[in-house]
């Protein structure tokens, strides 16, 4: 059953997002997942905040869709949300704090109240005109002025545009080294937008370089195009600026990754195991690694197991490799539970910081198959 579209537009926008000039709108209508009898009423809205357009998207001119699965319980309130889609990791947590805030009246049966399941995609636009798109990052061709020298099929016109992004994971070793530099990653990507090869072309260390293969994997494009519109490939180069400064790189490197380095120098027992919590945080959006790039070739099972921190708000934060059976393994399962939220961890009631282990398996990646438009 369906819950009316109009009943998840919001009228007003929040004084943030009115002075960037950024509009928010509710994709398709939420749906109930349970089925409800006959008869029943739909819940109601009463109260839907939008969410705050992350400032870093918007620099970047980068806009997101997530889709998050939620109760409705019979107080009217949002309990137990999901991430079940998104195209891009950094939209999900304003997107799951402004379903938090959302309210209603409680579905209900012959004049009972009833917990409903339902879904909803926020999207985040930014309206023309505005001064979003200033670009964190910039898509080059490969070659420079050399570019004429590459093959026909790769002589794009129309330059391929991300629509799945991602940050880069800043290593654990990398900070505690303070290594710092530029990444200058070369990449082609095939008619579908599909990156099918990557190669560092410049790179600090090699750790850093790693993240941003590990990166560039979980991206997707808009196909480039020639002159008459037909679908071609594309050699592109980017950019990564891993800074620890503050307001000086494009990878994060936030207070709460700071505060927990801190903690782990100074106050190491103020982190705790999940034993050692109330309880043991659930998780609320918990991203799949995607398969390395580089091991295509050879398609085989692999394996990571990685340590990693819960923040006051229940973001993952600093998750460094324990073991792996590849580096590429290692840094891909770094890439995918960075992005991992969970409940807030608590001890005594009061929010901690937990730490965590967990291991994750790649299952062997069979040849793709030829592509179809």
């Amino acid at each position: 059953m369906m819950i009316p579209r109009s009943a998840f537009r919001w009228a007003a926008r929040s004084l943030l997002a009115a002075i960037l000039a950024v509009t928010f709108t509710s994709g398709s209508a939420a749906e109930a997942i349970n089925q409800l009898p006959p008869g029943a009423k739909l819940p109601q809205p009463t109260r839907t905040p939008p969410p705050l357009y992350p400032e870093a998207m918007r620099q970047s001119g980068l806009e997101g869709r997530v889709t998050v699965d939620f109760n409705i319980t019979t107080d009217g309130l949002v309990d137990d949300p999901i991430i079940v889609r998104s195209n891009n990791p950094w939209f999900e947590r304003p997107a799951i704090d402004a379903i938090l805030q959302w309210r209603f009246r409680p579905a209900s049966v012959g004049g009972k109240k009833i917990a409903v399941r339902a879904s909803q995609e926020l999207i985040f636009a930014i309206s023309p005109g505005s001064d979003g798109g200033q670009g964190l990052w910039e898509i080059n061709r490969n070659g420079g002025k050399e570019a004429g020298a590459l093959p026909a099929d790769f002589q794009w016109h129309k330059a391929p545009e991300a629509i799945n992004t991602a940050y880069p994971v800043y290593p654990f070793e990398a900070l505690q080294a303070n290594q710092q530099g530029v990444v200058r990653a070369g990449f082609i990507i095939n008619p579908y937008g599909r990156v099918v090869a990557v190669k560092i072309l410049e790179e600090p260390s090699p750790e850093l370089g790693r993240a941003v293969l590990a990166t560039i994997d979980t991206w997707a494009f808009t196909p480039p195009t020639k002159k008459d519109g037909t679908p071609c490939f594309a050699g592109v180069s980017m950019k990564f600026n891993f800074q620890t400064a503050r307001n000086r790189g494009d990878v994060p490197f936030n207070d709460e990754m700071r505060q927990i380095l801190k903690q782990l120098k100074e106050k190491p027992d103020t982190i705790y195991s999940p034993d050692q919590l109330d309880a043991v945080p659930k998780p609320i959006s918990r991203r799949p690694p995607v398969y390395p790039t580089a091991l295509l070739a050879g398609g085989t099972a692999g394996s990571a197991k990685v340590e990693f921190f819960v923040d006051h708000n229940g973001d993952v934060q600093l998750p460094r490799i324990v073991s792996c059976s590849a580096p590429e393994f290692g840094y891909a399962a770094v890439q995918a539970i960075a992005t991992w939220r969970y409940t807030v961890p608590r001890k005594g009631g009061k929010p901690v910081t937990a730490r965590a282990t967990i291991p994750l398996e790649f299952a062997v990646r069979p040849p793709a198959p030829a592509e179809k438009k």
